[in-house]
């Protein structure tokens, strides 16, 4: 899978796997861009991952990645919070060394400036990255 995303301030497309996308987290809940729409929360087994982005037809997307590093399959659902409340995607196993994502249409508009959270529900424990926003 390959994930779009837009550079701040330019038109041009870019493109990220998800594995070089949530391979760097911050103690303060940055990845290597720094850029507030972009946030990440450093687990035991792996990172999990929240951008925001404008996709190619103008729209706005949120995507939700959890990498997993290391420990036994687990069986996820990966989410976000925001405006628009909560959603999940399907389960999904995740084993060490695997990266997948699940992105959100938020609809057109003003969408990446406000503020949303990535989730990550196992079971009854539900994991988040600090807010992501402008």
């Amino acid at each position: 899978m390959t994930a779009v995303a837009v550079l701040a301030g330019s038109l041009s497309l870019i493109t990220a796997t998800p594995a070089a996308a949530a391979a760097y987290c911050s103690s303060s809940g940055y990845t290597a861009s720094g850029e507030p729409m972009e946030r990440c929360t450093t687990l035991d087994n792996g990172i999990l991952y929240h951008i925001k982005r404008f996709k190619a037809d103008g729209s706005t997307a949120a995507i939700t990645t959890y990498s997993k590093t290391r420990g036994s399959t687990v069986t996820v659902s990966l989410g976000y919070t925001g405006v628009n409340g909560t959603h999940y995607g399907s389960s999904m196993s995740f084993s060490t060394g695997e990266t997948k994502l699940k992105a959100f249409h938020l609809g057109y508009g003003h969408y990446v400036c406000t503020s949303s959270v990535g989730l990550m529900k196992w079971g009854s424990t539900v994991y988040e990255t600090p807010s992501a926003h402008c």
